[in-house]
């Protein structure tokens, strides 16, 4: 089922819950079996003003797998989702200012950023991530992983594989909750 027409609802989903305005450059369609699931081709949410790159995230594709019972009861829990691609652009700007810190700051009530109703696991398929500061770049490509968490702040568990030049790097790992460290170096 196409469901292009509701892209600028599914963007101000997106832009109400993380604070970046997002773009969908590809169709929105769902499918219903083997297992209920959303897929956005083609993604991008714009960086923060003075960064070097115009999107802080990019994806060809993110794809939402829904429980049966959650799709059931008409209350649509996501329990996994996959990013294909992703592109994350992480930069310590020359002003200092952080252009990841917009996620995880709290909000005019004091409440923590309200991120999305996120799964308990997150699959990365063929991911990049580049870190920016001081005029320096640094680049993992080729990240393939999956992350388990409880909620977007944390705390997150993970393990996958990517490459730093030639040299490929598996990892696994735990990080605590981000909003502790939202102003961290």
């Amino acid at each position: 089922m196409n469901l292009d027409k509701y892209k600028d609802d599914f963007s101000k989903i997106i832009k109400d819950s993380t604070g970046f305005e997002p773009v969908i450059n590809g169709n929105v369609s769902v499918s219903f079996f083997p297992y209920p699931n959303l897929i956005i081709g083609g993604i991008n949410i714009q960086n923060i003003e003075g960064a070097t790159s115009p999107d802080i995230f990019s994806a060809d594709g993110v794809e939402v797998k829904f429980t049966f019972e959650s799709f059931l009861k008409g209350k649509l829990k996501p329990s996994s989702i996959t990013l294909l691609r992703p592109h994350v652009e992480l930069e310590k700007m020359e002003n200092g200012d952080k252009n990841w810190v917009k996620l995880l700051k709290k909000d005019e009530k004091g409440s923590d950023a309200k991120i999305l109703n996120i799964p308990l696991k997150i699959i990365i398929k063929n991911g990049i991530v580049t870190y920016r500061a001081n005029s320096s770049k640094f680049t993992l490509d080729y990240i393939s992983a999956k992350l388990n968490t409880v909620s977007a702040q944390g705390p997150f568990t993970f393990y996958g594989d990517f490459q730093q030049g030639a040299v490929p790097v598996k990892f696994k790992g735990n990080i605590g909750n981000l909003s502790d460290n939202a102003e961290a170096n």
